[in-house]
């Protein structure tokens, strides 16, 4: 900022307000100094009235060349009035059409690249890019990021720090704690890289046949972060994942487990598991049967086999109920845990 000489008889005073040129000591021009049209249009006067080159402008102000060069053209073809005119606005093509754009609309609300998009169209990159610019096509937020076994393994170790290993979500426990919360919402996220992931597609028929139907009656008020929800979601996927005893899940990493079980309760479920032999699991869930007769613990008659799910020692076992082979000889189980 300040006096810079343009050359040995044109010179320039800048400041952050205001530019101003002189010809030997006198000031000719002056304009904003963020205003880059009047300093296109006074560069270009001085070097087409003589009174500096172009190279002086481009040693000076540091502007490209082909700009001064455009700059001094502009001039010489429109005259002042060229530096001043509104551009003209950009004419939409005929590439585009609604039906097109529909198509680019739900090809990109399916989460395809921009590139596919315009591939599977066949239409330019930048045609596409344009469209989405200008607001005639709208990208979808980002997919969620699908965690990996080796994340979800480095989050529960990062957790050890706290609470302890795979204990996440602090908030929720610690309010679960101090009586601040109803128990933990079960929250399925998406992931990658689970052991014995494959039960979850059990669990529709789980809860057809009323797994969590009267599961208070069952189980009494479970109160704290984990829930009797938590307890016999547990208990049905270790069944379906053969995992007949809660030690067992010493032996799987937390963060795997509770991708398919929601969570791993092994200290909430040991003290029933101590507390209950494994008469007292069969009374409680037949119990059950009977307080929730006709809609919950019994299965639903529409479906060919019955099965009911009973509690033994820790896991879960399906067994038939008044069924002979001859009976449903076209019968498709929907799930069989034996």
């Amino acid at each position: 900022m300040g006096a810079t000489e343009i050359n040995s008889r044109v010179g320039v005073w800048r400041d952050d307000q205001q530019w101003t040129y002189f010809l030997g000591g006198h000031p000719v021009y002056s304009h904003r100094a963020d205003d880059r049209r009047m300093f296109r249009l006074v560069t270009a006067q001085l070097i087409e009235s003589g009174g500096c080159r172009q190279v002086d402008i481009i040693r000076t102000f540091g502007v490209p060349k082909r700009n001064v060069i455009r700059a001094v053209n502009k001039l010489r073809q429109e005259g002042v009035e060229g530096f001043f005119k509104p551009r003209p606005a950009r004419q939409g093509g005929t590439v585009l059409t609604p039906p097109v754009l529909a198509k680019a609309q739900s090809l990109l609300d399916e989460h395809h690249s921009r590139s596919e998009v315009a591939k599977e169209l066949g239409v330019k990159y930048d045609t596409l890019r344009k469209a989405i610019n200008d607001g005639r096509l709208k990208e979808p937020t980002p997919a969620p990021a699908v965690s990996t076994k080796s994340s979800r393994d480095t989050l529960d170790t990062k957790a050890a720090e706290q609470l302890g290993t795979a204990c996440t979500r602090v908030d929720d426990r610690l309010a679960a704690a101090f009586g601040e919360s109803s128990g933990a919402i079960i929250r399925f996220e998406p992931c990658l890289d689970v052991p014995k992931g494959g039960v979850l597609c059990g669990l529709p028929a789980l809860l057809a046949n009323g797994l969590l139907q009267g599961a208070q009656s069952l189980l009494g008020e479970v109160k704290g972060y984990y829930r009797s929800v938590h307890i016999l979601l547990l208990l049905a996927f270790m069944s379906l994942c053969r995992i007949k005893t809660v030690e067992q899940l010493r032996g799987y990493s937390p963060g795997s487990s509770a991708s398919w079980s929601g969570w791993i309760v092994y200290r909430r479920f040991a003290v029933y598991e101590r507390n209950w032999t494994n008469s007292v699991w069969m009374i409680r869930l037949k119990n059950g049967v009977h307080i929730s007769a006709g809609s919950g613990w019994r299965p639903t008659p529409k479906l060919p086999a019955h099965f009911i799910l009973t509690a033994m020692c820790g896991y879960i076992m399906a067994t038939k109920q008044n069924y002979r082979e001859n009976t449903y000889p076209e019968t498709v189980f929907v799930f069989a845990v034996l």
